[in-house]
């Protein structure tokens, strides 16, 4: 009976770890590229939605004269007002990042909005650069720039 049990084929527990051990490692890599290509996926999606609240302001922008604005003012435009109007920033922000600056009309879900307006010098254009920042879902802050040149 001795011999028969040491003749039967099988697997040592060592071997059954090793393969548990592979097969952990294996799923837990698995597992972080999806992760990993979900939060891109969703940080896209962020980006996109801001930049599509973004040409929403430049199309409310160009309705309104250019004496509307003062050079080195930030603002954005309140779209829920009939017609709609810009909504000067009270204080000039420092850091568009620090989101105390934003009027409450320039918050749309979580992206703050602002537009800021250099008059154009000598042969320059007017420029009006626009900026969405938002708390990203991959961590820290997610930001999305346009300019907006007018041509005399």
């Amino acid at each position: 009976m001795l011999k028969r049990l040491r003749n039967q084929a099988g697997d040592t527990i060592v071997e059954v770890l090793v393969v548990l051990a592979v097969l952990g490692a294996a799923l837990a890599i698995a597992f972080m590229i999806a992760n990993h290509s979900l939060g891109t996926d969703r940080d896209s999606q962020e980006h996109s939605q801001a930049l599509t609240l973004l040409q929403s302001q430049v199309e409310a922008l160009r309705t309104l004269p250019l004496s509307t604005y003062t050079d080195g003012e930030y603002f954005c435009i309140n779209l829920a007002a009939t017609p709609p109007a810009a909504v000067p920033f009270t204080a000039s922000p420092v850091n568009l990042n620090s989101y105390g600056t934003y009027p409450a009309t320039c918050i749309q879900g979580f992206y703050h909005l602002a537009i800021h307006y250099i008059k154009a010098v000598s042969n320059a254009p007017d420029t009006f650069t626009l900026t969405a920042v938002w708390d990203s879902a991959l961590g820290g802050k997610g930001q999305a720039s346009l300019i907006y040149r007018l041509h005399s």
